[in-house]
């Protein structure tokens, strides 16, 4: 999944990097919530991806 690094550090996207100083976030605290935030997305892609775009 190319998406996991989004949630996982600061520097995977450029958006991240933005809110990371003036919010006043640590490298740690994308470790907090990007786990959980990785198994939402996964479980959205793999049962309402095949709805909109049936094989």
């Amino acid at each position: 999944m190319t998406l996991a690094a989004a949630f996982l550090t600061p520097v995977a996207t450029p958006t991240n990097l933005m809110v990371m100083e003036p919010g006043g976030y640590r490298f740690g605290d994308y470790w907090k919530f990007g786990p959980p935030m990785m198994i939402w997305f996964f479980v959205i892609a793999v049962f309402a991806v095949p709805l909109i775009w049936p094989f």
